[in-house]
């Protein structure tokens, strides 16, 4: 696998033997608000075209994760504008490099037979 980075906006692209392109990743750093994330999870998706992973190096906790993206995913959603997420994942890493914290930015929704969720269903062998 090689990476090359893009310019102007340096988003990394990681290509297969072929000349394929098999990851983007766009880093970000922010200062731990929740219009910071927001603003930054927003360009950062749109830097790796809708298809690839948003690392945002922060110190928010886990639970400042879950409320941010839970209140990003409300607006986009309010606004209709989750297919420019739907292939976008978020990671979360602490100054240390650590990863604290990381999920798909559009979760995707199991199918349903009688309201029991497709994969509780595979999960029980029925």
């Amino acid at each position: 696998m090689r990476s090359t980075m893009s310019i102007p906006h340096l988003c990394q692209t990681f290509t297969d033997e072929e000349g394929n392109v098999v990851l983007r990743r766009e880093v970000k750093t922010i200062k731990g608000t929740y219009n910071s994330f927001s603003q930054n999870l927003s360009k950062g998706a749109d830097q790796v075209e809708g298809d690839g992973e948003v690392v945002i190096q922060s110190e928010i906790s886990p639970a400042q994760f879950e409320e941010y993206l839970a209140k990003f995913r409300a607006a986009i959603t309010r606004h209709g504008r989750t297919a420019p997420f739907k292939n976008v994942r978020v990671r979360i890493r602490n100054s240390k490099g650590d990863e604290t914290a990381g999920d798909s930015v559009v979760p995707s929704t199991p199918t349903t037979t009688g309201g029991i969720p497709q994969s509780v269903l595979i999960q029980k062998g029925t």
